[in-house]
């Protein structure tokens, strides 16, 4: 047999297509339809090698270590394209996290915030006060009940 053939034809151009998966970690992670592009288009790319292996091999019971070696690529690209999800969901999230502090930013630093604040910290201790003395109160009412 001749081992160059197989290994120029398919393991050579298999590790192209997955380099060129790893592409998209190159990308900015708010552009998921481009790293979403890339990753399925070489997982399609790979699966057409698949079909070409299987055409061109001799059919044995048993898949070919080629077979594995492209079965393997078919799963690296998979999860790139799950990693390029999961990051895009993350990249939102800090997106949105940061502009809320943006915004939060706005009205703590105007001097009428400082005043808010304090009334507001008046009102819960208010509150908390009230429920004490609700509470006292209650109990003080029914002591025959417990």
């Amino acid at each position: 047999r001749r081992n160059w053939y197989h290994i120029l034809n398919y393991i050579v151009m298999q590790l192209v297509l997955v380099l060129l998966g790893w592409c998209t970690f190159f990308l900015p992670p708010e552009s998921i339809d481009a790293r979403l592009g890339i990753a399925f288009t070489m997982v399609l790319a790979i699966n057409v090698f698949q079909i070409v292996l299987v055409e061109n091999l001799p059919e044995t019971g048993d898949l070919s270590r080629l077979q594995w070696f492209t079965i393997l690529n078919t799963i690296v690209l998979g999860l790139i394209a799950v990693e390029s999800v999961v990051v895009c969901g993350c990249a939102r999230a800090l997106e949105r996290r940061h502009e809320l502090d943006r915004h939060v930013k706005k009205f703590v630093n105007r001097p009428d915030a400082h005043r808010a604040v304090r009334r507001i910290q008046r009102a819960a201790r208010r509150l908390i006060l009230l429920q004490k003395v609700a509470v006292a109160v209650e109990e003080s009412l029914d002591p025959q009940e417990k």
